[in-house]
Protein backbone atom coordinates (compact mmCIF):
# COMPACT_ATOMS: atom_id res chain seq x y z
CA UNK A 1 0.00 0.00 0.00
CA UNK A 2 1.22 3.28 -0.91
CA UNK A 3 -0.46 6.48 0.69
CA UNK A 4 -1.68 9.41 -1.60
CA UNK A 5 -3.14 13.12 -1.05
CA UNK A 6 -5.29 15.40 -2.99
CA UNK A 7 -4.39 18.92 -2.59
CA UNK A 8 -6.38 21.68 -3.56
CA UNK A 9 -8.91 24.56 -3.11
CA UNK A 10 -11.49 22.52 -1.87
CA UNK A 11 -9.73 19.05 -0.37
CA UNK A 12 -6.88 20.39 1.63
CA UNK A 13 -4.43 17.25 3.00
CA UNK A 14 -6.82 14.59 1.73
CA UNK A 15 -5.10 11.60 2.13
CA UNK A 16 -5.45 7.85 2.27
CA UNK A 17 -4.01 4.52 1.71
CA UNK A 18 -4.20 2.58 -2.14
CA UNK A 19 -6.06 0.06 -2.45
CA UNK A 20 -5.43 -3.83 -4.07
CA UNK A 21 -3.61 -3.33 -7.19
CA UNK A 22 -2.83 0.02 -6.24
CA UNK A 23 -6.16 1.52 -6.88
CA UNK A 24 -7.18 4.92 -5.05
CA UNK A 25 -10.48 6.96 -5.11
CA UNK A 26 -11.48 9.82 -3.62
CA UNK A 27 -15.01 11.14 -3.77
CA UNK A 28 -17.24 14.50 -3.41
CA UNK A 29 -13.98 16.80 -5.07
CA UNK A 30 -15.32 19.98 -6.22
CA UNK A 31 -14.52 21.54 -9.28
CA UNK A 32 -10.55 23.10 -9.24
CA UNK A 33 -7.03 22.22 -9.93
CA UNK A 34 -5.50 19.75 -7.71
CA UNK A 35 -2.03 18.50 -6.95
CA UNK A 36 -2.05 13.90 -6.55
CA UNK A 37 0.98 12.70 -4.85
CA UNK A 38 2.16 9.37 -3.14
CA UNK A 39 4.42 7.95 -1.22
CA UNK A 40 5.83 4.56 0.56
CA UNK A 41 8.19 3.51 2.56
CA UNK A 42 11.08 3.05 0.39
CA UNK A 43 9.89 4.85 -2.85
CA UNK A 44 10.77 8.27 -3.66
CA UNK A 45 7.55 10.34 -3.83
CA UNK A 46 5.47 11.26 -6.97
CA UNK A 47 3.11 13.24 -7.97
CA UNK A 48 1.14 12.41 -11.29
CA UNK A 49 2.66 13.17 -14.56
CA UNK A 50 5.89 13.33 -13.20
CA UNK A 51 8.28 13.10 -16.34
CA UNK A 52 11.25 13.18 -14.36
CA UNK A 53 12.41 12.66 -10.10
CA UNK A 54 13.15 16.23 -10.29
CA UNK A 55 10.02 17.83 -12.68
CA UNK A 56 7.04 19.00 -11.29
CA UNK A 57 3.94 16.95 -12.40
CA UNK A 58 0.13 17.53 -13.93
CA UNK A 59 -2.39 19.13 -11.69
CA UNK A 60 -5.73 17.18 -12.70
CA UNK A 61 -8.33 19.91 -13.29
CA UNK A 62 -11.91 18.99 -12.24
CA UNK A 63 -14.72 20.78 -14.19
CA UNK A 64 -18.26 20.36 -12.77
CA UNK A 65 -20.03 16.88 -13.15
CA UNK A 66 -16.57 15.39 -14.25
CA UNK A 67 -14.56 12.45 -13.09
CA UNK A 68 -11.10 12.19 -13.42
CA UNK A 69 -10.31 8.93 -13.85
CA UNK A 70 -6.50 8.69 -15.26
CA UNK A 71 -4.70 9.93 -12.30
CA UNK A 72 -2.02 7.79 -12.39
CA UNK A 73 1.09 8.04 -10.17
CA UNK A 74 4.41 5.91 -10.93
CA UNK A 75 6.94 5.50 -7.95
CA UNK A 76 10.68 4.93 -8.27
CA UNK A 77 12.64 3.34 -5.72
CA UNK A 78 14.87 5.08 -3.78
CA UNK A 79 18.51 4.24 -3.78
CA UNK A 80 20.93 3.34 -0.75
CA UNK A 81 24.48 4.69 0.59
CA UNK A 82 26.61 2.38 2.94
CA UNK A 83 30.12 2.26 4.47
CA UNK A 84 32.47 2.38 7.17
CA UNK A 85 34.78 5.35 8.91
CA UNK A 86 37.20 4.83 11.04
CA UNK A 87 39.77 6.56 12.68
CA UNK A 88 43.67 7.45 11.73
CA UNK A 89 44.29 4.11 13.41
CA UNK A 90 42.29 2.54 11.28
CA UNK A 91 39.93 1.31 13.89
CA UNK A 92 35.92 1.71 13.67
CA UNK A 93 34.55 4.59 15.04
CA UNK A 94 31.28 4.73 16.60
CA UNK A 95 28.50 7.54 16.31
CA UNK A 96 29.93 9.06 13.15
CA UNK A 97 27.96 11.39 11.93
CA UNK A 98 27.48 10.60 7.68
CA UNK A 99 25.62 12.93 5.85
CA UNK A 100 24.58 12.80 1.97
CA UNK A 101 24.46 16.23 0.76
CA UNK A 102 22.48 16.85 -2.46
CA UNK A 103 25.00 19.00 -4.91
CA UNK A 104 24.06 20.46 -8.24
CA UNK A 105 27.34 20.60 -10.53
CA UNK A 106 28.45 23.78 -12.77
CA UNK A 107 31.07 25.55 -14.14
CA UNK A 108 31.51 27.11 -10.73
CA UNK A 109 31.76 23.82 -9.21
CA UNK A 110 29.74 22.21 -6.59
CA UNK A 111 26.93 23.81 -4.70
CA UNK A 112 25.06 22.01 -1.89
CA UNK A 113 21.17 21.81 -2.46
CA UNK A 114 20.80 22.45 1.85
CA UNK A 115 17.01 21.02 1.55
CA UNK A 116 17.91 17.61 0.61
CA UNK A 117 20.09 16.08 2.72
CA UNK A 118 20.42 12.40 4.24
CA UNK A 119 21.90 11.21 7.68
CA UNK A 120 22.80 8.42 9.72
CA UNK A 121 25.30 7.17 12.34
CA UNK A 122 27.67 4.56 12.43
CA UNK A 123 27.35 1.41 14.19
CA UNK A 124 29.60 -0.46 16.89
CA UNK A 125 31.81 -1.33 14.06
CA UNK A 126 31.38 1.84 12.14
CA UNK A 127 29.19 0.88 9.68
CA UNK A 128 26.59 2.89 8.34
CA UNK A 129 23.53 2.72 5.68
CA UNK A 130 21.59 5.71 4.29
CA UNK A 131 18.12 4.34 3.23
CA UNK A 132 15.66 6.05 0.79
CA UNK A 133 18.06 8.47 -0.64
CA UNK A 134 16.11 10.35 -3.51
CA UNK A 135 18.06 10.08 -7.09
CA UNK A 136 20.64 12.84 -7.88
CA UNK A 137 24.00 14.03 -7.37
CA UNK A 138 25.25 13.79 -3.47
CA UNK A 139 28.99 14.15 -1.63
CA UNK A 140 29.19 12.20 1.40
CA UNK A 141 30.50 13.49 4.69
CA UNK A 142 31.42 12.04 8.18
CA UNK A 143 32.34 13.90 11.08
CA UNK A 144 32.32 13.21 15.16
CA UNK A 145 31.59 16.18 18.14
CA UNK A 146 33.72 14.31 20.31
CA UNK A 147 37.05 16.47 21.35
CA UNK A 148 40.55 15.28 22.71
CA UNK A 149 42.80 16.35 24.65
CA UNK A 150 46.35 15.08 23.53
CA UNK A 151 49.94 16.10 24.51
CA UNK A 152 48.13 19.87 26.18
CA UNK A 153 47.19 20.44 22.26
CA UNK A 154 43.18 20.38 22.13
CA UNK A 155 42.33 18.48 19.16
CA UNK A 156 39.30 17.01 17.34
CA UNK A 157 38.48 14.97 14.27
CA UNK A 158 38.39 16.86 11.56
CA UNK A 159 35.10 16.25 8.79
CA UNK A 160 36.35 14.48 5.41
CA UNK A 161 34.59 14.26 2.80
CA UNK A 162 34.53 11.03 0.67
CA UNK A 163 37.00 9.40 -0.57
CA UNK A 164 39.13 11.65 1.70
CA UNK A 165 38.97 15.47 1.72
CA UNK A 166 38.58 17.76 4.18
CA UNK A 167 36.87 19.74 2.33
CA UNK A 168 33.85 20.10 0.03
CA UNK A 169 36.10 21.04 -3.34
CA UNK A 170 37.67 17.54 -2.99
CA UNK A 171 34.82 15.46 -2.96
CA UNK A 172 33.74 13.56 -5.10
CA UNK A 173 29.95 13.70 -6.19
CA UNK A 174 28.23 10.24 -6.13
CA UNK A 175 25.25 9.77 -8.63
CA UNK A 176 22.43 7.82 -7.10
CA UNK A 177 20.10 6.13 -9.28
CA UNK A 178 17.00 5.14 -8.18
CA UNK A 179 16.56 1.43 -6.57
CA UNK A 180 20.41 1.13 -6.87
CA UNK A 181 22.54 0.28 -3.64
CA UNK A 182 25.96 1.84 -3.30
CA UNK A 183 27.97 -0.05 -0.61
CA UNK A 184 31.72 -0.04 0.45
CA UNK A 185 32.36 4.00 1.05
CA UNK A 186 35.24 4.43 2.91
CA UNK A 187 36.08 7.44 5.31
CA UNK A 188 38.99 8.22 7.66
CA UNK A 189 38.47 11.08 10.09
CA UNK A 190 42.13 12.42 11.83
CA UNK A 191 42.75 14.71 14.39
CA UNK A 192 43.44 18.09 13.81
CA UNK A 193 44.08 21.19 16.10
CA UNK A 194 41.12 23.17 17.26
CA UNK A 195 40.61 26.49 19.23
CA UNK A 196 37.95 28.30 20.87
CA UNK A 197 35.63 30.66 19.59
CA UNK A 198 33.90 33.27 22.26
CA UNK A 199 31.86 36.64 21.51
CA UNK A 200 28.88 38.26 22.01
CA UNK A 201 25.97 38.64 19.72
CA UNK A 202 23.65 42.11 19.73
CA UNK A 203 21.42 43.37 17.41
CA UNK A 204 21.15 47.02 16.34
CA UNK A 205 19.79 48.32 19.26
CA UNK A 206 22.82 46.72 20.90
CA UNK A 207 20.55 44.25 23.05
CA UNK A 208 22.51 40.81 23.46
CA UNK A 209 20.90 38.00 21.34
CA UNK A 210 20.38 34.59 22.86
CA UNK A 211 20.47 31.13 20.49
CA UNK A 212 22.53 29.44 18.46
CA UNK A 213 25.28 30.75 16.25
CA UNK A 214 26.64 28.54 13.00
CA UNK A 215 30.50 28.81 12.45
Amino acid sequence: QARFSVIGPAVVGKTGRTEALGRYIVRGVLPGTYTVEAVRSGYVRAEHGQRGLDLPGTKPVVEAGQDVDDAVIVLSRAGSVSGTVFDEHGEPLQDAVVQLLRVRRSSAGLSVIREQRTQARTDDRGRFKAMTVMPGDYVVSASIPAHLITGGVRTAYGPVFWPDGGALGAASPLQVRPDEEISGLVLTLRPVPVVRVRGVVRNSTDTPFSGIVRL
